[in-house]
């Protein structure tokens, strides 16, 4: 798909990164607000929030601020049954966490039909989308919506459209990993994360 590696990707965050990890407070989680996804019910829109202050929460409260990612099923909205019956949780370290590492996760990415990640990022100069989180949206098309929450209860999402045009999305990554390879700084490199993210309509994806 692109021309580098998930740890080509995770060695220039590393080696680039800035700024101190920033811990988790409840004023943070409780500052994550309701939004109402395109497509998607009220109900979900609901659920979406009670994981977005979970994701956070679990950080704190068992990652030591670290990353967290939640995958949920949107099917399970259906079931009468314990919300956490139906999530898988990932635990990752300060600077990546990798969804498909939970076995709940990995069915639930690899099996459903249309499914949710919650991602929680931790530093707050990336707390953008990172090109590895822009290669794990595409490389599982049935990943609907993708949210990244800061330390600080700040969301960014990606929202596969109807209209998503696969080609033109591995065209518009590839473009921004070509622009990270030629990065020299922390700066760059997100600028590169940009130009996917704020060009992303025009292959059929949402961000914001």
């Amino acid at each position: 798909m692109g021309k580098i590696t998930y740890m080509e990707l995770f060695n220039d965050l590393n080696s680039k990164k800035r700024n101190k990890k920033i811990l988790i407070t409840a004023e943070a989680i409780e500052k994550i607000q309701y939004i109402q996804y395109d497509g998607f019910s009220d109900e979900d829109c609901q659920i979406i929030e009670t994981l977005s202050k979970l994701v956070l929460k679990i950080s704190k409260e068992n990652n030591d601020s670290n990353e967290v990612a939640i995958t949920y099923c949107l099917e399970s909205a259906v079931l009468n049954s314990s919300l956490l019956d139906y999530i898988g949780i990932a635990k990752g370290t300060e600077h990546n966490v990798d969804p498909l590492s939970d076995t709940k996760s990995y069915h639930l990415i690899k099996s459903s039909n249309s499914c949710i990640v919650v991602l929680m990022h931790n530093h707050p100069s990336l707390s953008l989308f990172s090109l590895q989180d822009i290669r794990f949206f595409l490389e599982n098309s049935n990943i609907r919506l993708m949210t990244v929450i800061s330390n600080l209860g700040k969301i960014n999402y990606l929202l596969r459209c109807e209209k998503y045009n696969r080609t033109a999305a591995i065209k518009l990554y590839n473009e921004a990993v070509e622009k990270s390879n030629n990065s020299n700084n922390l700066n760059d490199m997100q600028d590169a994360c940009k130009y996917f993210l704020y060009n992303s309509s025009k292959a059929g994806i949402k961000y914001k």
